[in-house]
């Protein structure tokens, strides 16, 4: 069955850069166009849409206002932001994430128009999918396996645990994607203020974004919430987000310390989770660490789960029911190098037992 879609944009061109780009997808059909908010809330009270492709700045009312009023109208439609690399643009996309917009794509800044179109092929592509996949599986109730075999290691104890429950550790990570910033935004307002280890995230999106990103958590969140820079002393309490463009790993000489490079992508992901993990998973000895892996497409973290899951490390993993995309999830899930599954709204909880 086709997935319906809309597309909605004040530039003409780019109406049509996006709706050739779109037809090249199989199993896209483009049913729509419209040049601002109040046209496409229009057609969406005659039409079923699967999709809408919104740009975040239009003339009349742009994506964020038009993204409110689809929720508050309670039409079921899954919605991709188009942005521009303006401030501007960035701080209106990051709320629209927040509002749960599945997804962005930057609009292509080439001169050459057919570029463009086979970027933004490729990247529709991409997300349109991991969410078919996604929507189409069924929950699957998943848990470490009790018999593995032979060449898999045994699920190990936690190292920390402790009267039934995990005492304070010395670092947790975070690896998310797609689903990720409205994810973030509702885990972070309710982690306590008394917040008693570093908290790493690396969230797959590109550069400026994540500053932009950092901002919006910080206002949401009661801890110091950063974008990460080269050679950060990681501090009890603080919470830092890995730049769009770079990894983020971590180095333990008297202390942990933040390594930012250029190294090449992992999972054509740069920032990568197995990047942050693997670093962390090298120069384990004692350290107390856990780790959770959060929605996203694809299977970035699951090599770097593995690899902290042979250390021993506490390995968490977000449900497949309140997932946005159940895909890095999925790809722990299916290895079995985890101790425990978590919905979203038990997140902050867990987060604020270890404290």
């Amino acid at each position: 069955m086709a997935i319906r879609v809309l597309i909605v944009d004040d530039s003409a061109t780019y109406r049509t850069i996006i709706a050739r780009s779109l037809r090249q997808i199989a199993d896209i059909r483009v049913i729509g166009k419209a040049s601002n908010g109040v046209q496409a809330l229009a057609f969406l009270e005659r039409h079923e849409v699967d999709l809408v492709i919104l740009d975040v700045q239009m003339p009349e009312m742009g994506g964020l206002e038009t993204l409110k009023a689809v929720r508050d109208r309670g039409i079921q439609t899954s919605v991709i932001m188009l942005s521009g690399m303006s401030q501007v643009a960035r701080d209106l996309t990051i709320e629209c994430l927040g509002l749960g917009a599945l997804d962005f794509v930057r609009k292509p800044d080439s001169n050459d128009l057919q570029k463009n179109q086979i970027e933004l092929k490729e990247t529709f592509e991409k997300i349109i999918s991991f969410k078919k996949w996604d929507s189409g599986d069924e929950e699957q109730v998943v848990r470490p396996p009790s018999n593995p075999k032979p060449s898999e290691p045994a699920p190990r104890p936690v190292k920390f645990r402790g009267e039934e429950r995990l005492s304070c550790p010395d670092l947790l990570m975070i690896g998310i994607s797609t689903g990720g910033p409205k994810a973030l935004m509702q885990i972070l307002a309710k982690i306590r203020a008394d917040l008693s280890f570093p908290v790493l995230i690396v969230q797959h999106m590109p550069p400026d974004f994540t500053k932009t990103l950092a901002a919006h958590l910080a206002k949401r969140a009661k801890v110091t919430v950063q974008e990460a820079k080269n050679s950060d002393a990681v501090e009890a309490g603080n919470i830092y987000l890995a730049p769009g463009g770079l990894h983020m790993e971590l180095q333990k000489t008297d202390r942990w310390r933040i390594i930012l490079n250029q190294k090449a992508p992992v999972n054509s992901c740069r920032p990568s989770v197995d990047r942050l993990f693997r670093s962390v998973a090298n120069v384990m000895s004692s350290e107390r660490v856990v780790a959770l892996v959060l929605t996203g497409m694809g299977r970035d973290g699951a090599d770097g789960a593995k690899a902290l899951w042979d250390k021993g490390a506490f390995i968490g993993i977000q449900s497949q029911s309140s997932c946005t995309v159940y895909g890095m999830p999925k790809s722990v899930a299916d290895q079995g190098t985890f101790h425990r599954i978590l919905d979203l709204e038990q997140v902050s909880e867990f987060i604020n037992s270890l404290i």
